[in-house]
């Protein structure tokens, strides 16, 4: 099984205007043009720039569904690509970019498909899962175009457009993985095959234990409708602590957020850049602790948008106006007593990135509350499902 991002748009005005027996009376009026757009084959359009070495073999879009309500169109998108490398290098992971209306909110989004391992003239096969909303009719020749935003290869090669972040993005992934299939490695050849072993069945049930929080977002309109979102005056500053990971080239030199019961708004933290290199990205990771100590990850949060470049020496702030409600599943309350955040990955300006060290990521506060990287997810369904010998030789191709 493949990693896959879903990434849901949608247009919340323009959905509940079709919802409404007036627009359901404009679709059986419009029933001729609308059935054309109703076709997958007219409606979806995939393309590959000239510049990524791959081919498309095979499409499937029998599994999509459109539906014209209106002044929208509702489409399930269910697409299936087949791609073949034409590369001279392995396939490492590929980025494929959706725009339904490049001016309406929501109307981009990506897919990634990372730790991948498609030799030079081999195929893959992913798919493409969005749940779509857009204005009717199109004002173009198709309501979807997916395009092929970019492919990593061996040596950390990226061919594409890359309109979507999709390099930093596939890039991080990359790296992360070389990391743990390293550490995997390192003890087949130290403690052999059983060693490797018990370190993966301690990798499926730290997954399985993983403690998790139920994150409610809440989003700018329910601002509006909600007079119970903390605020300076009902909510308590919380000072963040910081987790300073070795070898970081970014310090986070101070954070708070304001928390009220199971609500916190306004998480902020400034980072300084103690690196010699400028740096062109940064993302941070913040873990909320409850009231017996357990912690858990709570998010991202990624550099401000055009202020995200820092030169050496320099610092920011990285804040998010976003409104979080924590729970638990099981918990009849919630309580909030401590926050933290770390620095997750940095891209330089020369294009290098930066990931945490494994030994940073296997010790407090992170061993049970920091997600597994894509390649440990995938190499530890491997192992359940076909034991330790199928992952030795699964590690031996790379």
């Amino acid at each position: 099984m493949r990693h896959k991002t879903a990434i849901w748009l949608l247009l919340p005005v323009l959905l509940s205007l079709a919802l409404g027996p007036v627009a359901r009376s404009q679709t059986q009026q419009a029933r001729g043009p609308a059935a054309l757009w109703q076709e997958p084959e007219r409606a979806v359009r995939i393309g590959i720039a000239s510049d990524v070495p791959l081919s498309l073999i095979a499409k499937d879009l029998s599994k999509t569904s459109i539906e014209v309500l209106g002044a929208v169109m509702v489409i399930d998108l269910n697409c299936g690509l087949e791609v073949r490398n034409d590369s001279a290098r392995f396939l490492r992971g590929v980025a494929v970019g959706v725009v339904t209306d490049e001016h309406a909110p929501g109307g981009k989004a990506s897919v990634a498909i990372p730790s991948l391992n498609v030799p030079p003239d081999g195929t893959t096969q992913f798919d493409i899962v969005l749940k779509l909303v857009r204005p009717f009719p199109p004002n173009s020749s198709h309501a979807v175009n997916l395009d092929l935003d970019g492919a990593l290869f061996t040596n950390l090669t990226f061919r594409g457009p890359d309109q979507f972040d999709s390099r930093r993005k596939l890039l991080v992934w990359e790296l992360e993985a070389e990391r743990d299939r390293r550490y995997f490695k390192s003890l087949l050849a130290v403690g052999g095959p059983e060693q490797l072993e018990k370190a993966m069945r301690a990798s499926v049930q730290r997954q399985r234990q993983r403690p998790r929080l139920q994150a409610t977002l809440e989003q700018q309109l329910r601002k509006l409708l909600t007079p119970t979102l903390p605020s300076a005056e009902t909510a308590r500053r919380l000072q963040l602590s910081q987790h300073d990971l070795r070898g970081s080239p970014i310090e986070i030199v101070s954070g708070s957020a304001f928390v009220a019961g199971t609500r916190v708004s306004s998480p902020e933290m400034r980072v300084k850049n103690r690196s010699q290199k400028p740096v062109r990205y940064y993302e941070l990771g913040w873990l909320v602790r409850d009231g017996e100590g357990t912690n858990y990850a709570a998010g991202l949060m990624p550099a401000p948008k055009g202020q995200s470049r820092l030169a050496p020496g320099a610092e920011a702030s990285a804040r998010s106006e976003r409104q979080f409600v924590f729970g638990r599943a099981g918990a009849d309350s919630f309580v909030i007593s401590g926050m933290s955040g770390y620095v997750r990955n940095v891209e330089f300006e020369d294009g290098t990135v930066w990931i945490p060290p494994r030994s940073e990521l296997d010790v407090s506060p992170f061993e049970n509350a920091a997600a597994v990287s894509v390649e440990e997810e995938r190499l530890s369904r491997l192992f359940g499902s076909r034991g330790v010998s199928a992952l030795i030789t699964e590690l031996a191709t790379f």
